[in-house]
């Protein structure tokens, strides 16, 4: 929706929802922010990531990029005429990034998950967690070190499955391990366990329960051919039917006209940027996954597949 917010960051990655009571609430991060460049030596004492790349430097003169610190939640409570705004300073972190793949369970309880960048390395995985209508917030550590993006899904009441985009590289120096890490939550988002790998390589990931209880996962492929896939788990999240993988799009890995030459020339640059993707299920059982993609003739553009988990069945 075109609620306000501060940054683009802000605007656009977030868990919104309209209540029962007709207020609108959204949850999410500020974001980069953009400060005087007399701030530096603050940013610095604080432990922020400040942005030195010459491109963004050029096309935002007389600005210091700052990277995202804080977590924001809004609310109108006369549909869009006024709005209530609270942020929350996260310290500790280089970089405090919401990631809008969350939900609200079955109990109202919300459940939004954030990642971090740590000065040691790695990055944490926070949820930012209310059980009341999103009238008190309270942020929890979930998932120590080696998390980035990650999305979760309640798939039994009280029960929530998380998907992550792992932080944290192991084993030869070589090795590009594209598998998606997997968490548990027994009580509602409270606690997790720790991540262990699943069985398909792809990232980041989007999580839904569709209406007969099957859930569904749709990702970004990054390896030939790239593009974006989607499983199904029959049971709930425990084992994925990989004999049966779905093939959204297979067209992809072309680095975007829109980078300047000077990225170009650098080797790889950009090619597996592909996915994101988001789905939603229609009335007739069909799926709708929305993405952004990059084909042949380099022009990155967001595009949707309506295809359907039986008919389509591979």
């Amino acid at each position: 929706p075109n609620w306000p917010g501060s940054t683009p960051r802000e605007q656009y990655d977030r868990l919104c929802r309209i209540m029962p009571d007709g207020s609108f609430l959204a949850v999410g991060s500020v974001g980069y922010e953009l400060w005087d460049p007399s701030r530096r030596a603050e940013a610095e004492a604080r432990g922020l990531r400040v942005m030195d790349d010459a491109i963004i430097n050029r096309q935002l003169p007389g600005k210091l990029v700052v990277s995202g610190h804080r977590l924001v939640a809004i609310r109108s409570r006369d549909r869009g005429a006024t709005w209530e705004r609270r942020t929350w300073t996260i310290p500790g972190y280089t970089g405090v990034t919401g990631f809008p793949r969350g939900t609200v369970l079955d109990d109202g309880t919300w459940l939004f998950p954030v990642y971090t960048s740590r000065p040691d390395a790695g990055g944490d995985g926070l949820i930012f967690r209310s059980i009341d209508e999103g009238e008190t917030w309270r942020l929890h550590l979930a998932i120590p070190r080696v998390c980035n993006e990650w999305a979760v899904v309640e798939v039994a009441p009280g029960r929530v499955l998380g998907h992550l985009r792992s932080a944290h590289r192991w084993g030869h120096p070589g090795d590009d391990r594209m598998y998606a890490l997997e968490v548990w939550s027994e009580d509602g988002g409270r606690t997790w366990t720790q991540p262990v790998e699943t069985a398909f390589q792809g990232y980041p990931n989007h999580l839904l329960r569709l209406k007969d209880g099957r859930i569904l996962c749709s990702f970004g492929y990054r390896r030939t051919p790239m593009g974006v896939r989607a499983l199904i788990s029959e049971d709930g999240g425990n084992t994925w039917d990989l004999d049966h993988e779905y093939v959204l799009r297979d067209d992809a890995g072309t680095t975007s006209n829109a980078w300047p030459a000077e990225k170009h020339a650098q080797p790889g640059f950009g090619s597996s940027d592909v996915g994101y993707p988001m789905s939603t299920e229609l009335d007739d059982g069909s799926i709708l996954t929305a993405y952004y993609i990059t084909p042949l003739d380099g022009t990155t553009h967001v595009a949707v597949t309506r295809w359907h988990p039986d008919r389509d069945r591979p």
